[in-house]
């Protein structure tokens, strides 16, 4: 009936033309940009200039096509500067007996067929195994609850694919897969609400959103660490080093330890994954210009690898990388995508160092409100005291000492402690999602605003 030829992948701003294909029976195709007309065409060619704006922003693009008597025949629509999936998983359950399912199948598909290098499968945000041949046998739940099962394809060059379903309770023998992640901070007390307390208090377009699981056990940070940073935060790891190996209680000046930092993880199971900031040219598939792509490296277990500390501090995938033609804005603003999409509580943290030049697009003011509409907190660290582009990114918080560093480590555990994820029925747009005046006192969307104590 109609269908887009042209796919906005990346970070979109500014006039776009799209592109549409229709079959004989359509007369006339109205685009429309969130909800608002942009224009019609009524014949060849099938295409109409969309403008995106000069602010990133998340967007909804969509393509209505009617006959000549004005009925409407189909449409189609885009997400911009919204999470992708790189390559896509599904969950069947299965065997349903005595008012339960007793299994589920795993299912992906990704262009290449390349086979996965881990699977990890949460059911109610505990771990479960993953049986040879896709399989996962269902522990024994109450069918009058509802359940979350969620399981993530790990696959090279940090692809993965997400899957999440809801059964049970309200839902019955029916299953949903159309669920969005609410992140949520907690302004006052520290105990998560559960379901019951949270329905009637979730708003899509102002009406109540059926509230399906809440969950807290896993975050996931994402690190643009400018290069100018790293000679800088060597110096702090040594500094850790030097101060557990010639004091036997690891003392360090200024308090807190040196196992401290060496151990600064988050929580067991919290993860760490880096977006560098110069992109490198990738030739599109079929030969028609080159693509500046910003190299993804992590998804690191906080435990596994020594804490974020450690992480931040030793590992510094950027070696081999061009210094020059860093474009720190979008590099955050990748993140940021990349956050949303984990559908867990999340934070894009920045590093800073004190000598360089951002030759992005996109002004620091606009990536940080860009990164508030999709709900993604941003902590700025900083290894200096300069001006300049520091100033336009917010005062942050140091990190040139043992001190400093514990302390912004801190900071980002008590926000992440406070952060939770709602899962509610159906696919929307993050501008579509509200609280109620009921509950704003206690909590908030997960925003960059400081948090109160």
């Amino acid at each position: 009936m109609i269908t887009f030829l042209t796919f906005f992948l990346g970070l979109t701003t500014g006039l776009h033309t799209v592109d549409l294909a229709v079959d004989r029976t359509v007369a006339v195709v109205e685009l429309r940009l969130d909800g608002e007309a942009l224009g019609v065409v009524k014949g060849e060619p099938w295409k109409l200039v969309c403008d995106f704006g000069l602010d990133l922003r998340p967007h909804l693009l969509e393509a209505v096509a009617f006959d000549d008597a004005g009925r409407e025949l189909g449409r189609i629509e885009q997400r911009v500067n919204l999470p992708k999936p790189a390559v896509i998983a599904a969950i069947a359950l299965r065997d349903y007996r005595d008012g339960r399912y007793e299994a589920a199948d795993l299912v992906w598909r990704t262009v290449d067929e390349e086979e996965p290098e881990q699977i990890v499968a949460m059911f109610d945000a505990a771990p479960i195994a993953v049986e040879e041949g896709r399989s996962i046998r269902l522990p024994a739940y109450d069918p009058r609850r509802i359940h979350i099962l969620s399981v993530e394809v790990l696959f090279s060059e940090e692809r993965r694919a997400q899957a999440d379903l809801a059964f049970g309770g309200q839902y019955g023998e029916e299953v949903s897969t159309e669920l969005s992640a609410v992140a949520i901070e907690l302004t006052a007390g520290r105990k998560t609400p559960t379901v019951e307390e949270l329905r009637g208090h979730i708003l899509v377009g102002g009406r109540p959103a059926r509230v399906v699981a809440v969950e807290d056990e896993r975050a996931d940070v994402f690190v643009v660490r400018e290069r100018s940073s790293i000679p800088k935060l060597r110096d702090v790891w040594s500094e850790a080093w030097q101060a557990a190996s010639s004091n036997s209680r690891g003392r360090f000046g200024g308090g807190g330890t040196a196992a401290q930092f060496l151990d600064s993880a988050l929580r067991r199971n919290d993860s760490l994954t880096y977006v560098l900031t110069t992109p490198r040219n990738v030739e599109a598939a079929d030969g028609r210009g080159v693509t500046g792509v910003f190299p993804v490296y992590g998804n690191l277990n906080m435990k596994k690898n020594g804490g974020m500390g450690n992480i931040l501090t030793s590992l510094h995938p950027e070696v081999g990388t061009l210094s020059r033609g860093q474009r720190v804005g979008s590099a955050v603003a990748l993140a940021g995508v990349k956050a949303a999409g984990s559908n867990r509580p999340r934070a894009v943290v920045l590093v800073l160092g004190d000598d360089f030049t951002d030759g992005s697009s996109y002004e620091p003011a606009n990536v940080t409100r860009y990164l508030d509409m999709l709900r993604v907190p941003l902590h700025v660290w900083r290894l200096n005291d300069s001006e300049g582009l520091l100033s336009e990114w917010g005062t942050g918080l140091p990190i040139a000492s043992l001190k400093d560093f514990n302390g912004a480590m801190k900071e980002l555990k008590r926000r992440l402690a406070r952060q939770f994820v709602v899962w509610i029925d159906g696919v929307h747009l993050p501008r579509d999602i509200s609280l109620s005046a009921a509950i704003q006192g206690r909590m908030r969307l997960a925003s960059s605003d400081p948090l109160p104590r």
